[in-house]
């Protein structure tokens, strides 16, 4: 946890107040819980169970039909998906950083360098930065957000599956797993796997273990994709209009500055 909080605090200089909350948010509100689900969806296709499946492929086949990809493991490639434009935004920014830094030592490099005011460890500290830097943030940020809103609509896609693509359901309905699932298999679907269909027309009935726990953390999980999303659009805004005013003030004292 220390190691964690120590990155993220290294990382938090090159973001807005927002990016800030960000990051907090996504390493300790989203990441430990992530880490809890593990339990509550290890053992599924275990307690996936019918009278009519005694026959365990055929059991594998319906579970693989009603949940087509393991939870834990897709909401823990979500968070590393939209973690690795930051962080490749970050490794550039600190990379960039060390190399202003050694360029304002050297004598021999007369170029002006732009320089910020940032806290780090509650200390002011005067700090390098290049607007590629911006540029860079609002590329990785953006990235970010279309991923967040990827995985928003394939955990949708997923859902509806689960409740056979019901119209008459809005996704905070189907975001509570059913009770029950009845899996047919039609004779097509079979191809060369065997000749017989092993349920003979009929509909295995599933019962699906501890779906109000499941609707729980699907719920708080696609809240903090919506909040990760405000955060990253007002991490946007700010430091976008940081820059344009830094730009136009530069430019106004460009203008005012006597020529004699």
């Amino acid at each position: 946890m220390n190691d964690i909080k120590s990155k993220v605090s290294q990382s938090n200089q090159f973001n807005s107040i927002f990016g800030q909350i960000w990051n907090y948010t996504n390493f300790i509100a989203r990441l430990l819980p992530i880490g809890l689900t593990k339990d509550l969806f290890s053992d599924e296709i275990v307690n996936f169970v019918s009278p009519l499946t005694a026959n365990t492929g055929v059991r594998n086949y319906c579970f693989n039909k009603f949940q087509p990809i393991n939870f834990h493991r897709f909401f823990t490639m979500q968070l590393l998906a939209i973690m690795v434009p930051r962080l490749i935004y970050y490794g550039y920014a600190m990379q960039l950083t060390a190399k202003l830094k050694a360029k304002k030592n050297d004598e021999n490099y007369t170029r002006p360098i732009k320089e910020r005011v940032i806290r780090n460890n509650n200390k002011a500290e005067i700090i390098p930065y290049s607007s590629s830097m911006i540029i860079a943030n609002i590329i990785s940020g953006i990235c970010s957000i279309i991923i967040e809103m990827v995985f928003l609509y394939l955990l949708f896609k997923i859902l509806d599956i689960q409740h056979d693509f019901s119209t008459n359901m809005s996704f905070f309905d189907k975001l509570k797993p059913p009770s029950e699932y009845y899996c047919t298999i039609n004779d097509n679907e079979l191809g060369d796997i065997q000749d017989r269909n092993p349920l003979g027309g009929r509909s295995a009935r599933f019962t699906i273990p501890r779906s109000y726990e499941k609707r729980f953390v699907f719920t708080y999980l696609s809240v903090m994709t919506v909040v990760s999303i405000v955060f990253l659009v007002l991490d946007l805004i700010t430091i976008s209009l940081k820059e344009f005013t830094r730009k136009n003030r530069s430019a106004i004292n460009t203008v005012l500055r006597p020529t004699g």
